[in-house]
């Protein structure tokens, strides 16, 4: 299932909240539910660390279970249709007639450097991009 640019847009600019107003822990893999404040769209944000390489991670924004709004990802090689190769940081914005296939530089949408922001800092910029009202992030020396 894929969306518009115009359904995009409206979707992305929704005031958003979680459903569940617990602390947002990054020490394990969840899945959020999300809903808007004025309309009854539903959301989800998933987060995914490698438990392997701890620096590895991905934030995923979803609507209608499986449309990809925004992903983000911390390690990662990805080439867009164009050619343009990410080596490490990268974010995924969705694109009508690509979906989410094509990345762009974390610097240039979210305003922070990934090289040098915990993952609460890419979080919160995540959130706020995104509308979501924050919940209570743990801190990486929380989690540690």
């Amino acid at each position: 299932m894929s969306i518009s640019k115009e359904t995009f847009d409206e979707l992305m600019a929704l005031d958003k909240e979680f459903v569940d107003d617990s602390t947002i822990s990054l020490k394990e893999n969840w899945t959020k539910d999300i809903k808007s404040v004025a309309t009854r769209d539903k959301f989800q944000l998933d987060y995914r660390r490698n438990k392997i390489e701890i620096r590895k991670y991905s934030f995923n924004h979803r609507t209608r279970t499986s449309v990809v709004l925004l992903r983000y990802c911390s390690l990662k090689r990805h080439t867009n249709p164009d050619g343009k190769v990410f080596d490490g940081a990268h974010i995924h914005i969705f694109c009508e007639g690509y979906d989410d296939k094509i990345a762009f530089s974390v610097k240039d949408i979210l305003n922070i450097d990934p090289e040098t922001s915990p993952k609460e800092v890419v979080l919160a910029a995540i959130l706020d991009y995104c509308h979501i009202r924050k919940n209570t992030i743990q801190t990486t020396m929380e989690i540690e």
